[in-house]
């Protein structure tokens, strides 16, 4: 199983379909985004990743979490 499989497993799942994905990947070809998209991906980022952006963004998501 991908991470593509994955995810639209885990988003068909009604108990567990709001947990934010995030897809890191290197591939950065042209459609990848649109893929992650598709799979149920909340959101897409390239390898190498930034930390400070990175966690920033991972703090948003728990935020809402929390709200």
């Amino acid at each position: 199983m991908d991470g593509w499989e994955a995810t639209a497993l885990i988003k068909a799942d009604p108990s567990i379909r709001d947990i934010p994905v995030i897809a890191i990947t290197a591939h950065a070809m042209d459609g990848e985004r649109e893929r992650a998209l598709a799979a149920g991906c909340d959101l897409f980022m390239t390898k190498p990743i930034q930390l400070g952006p990175f966690f920033a963004l991972l703090d948003r998501f728990l935020k809402q979490e929390g709200t």
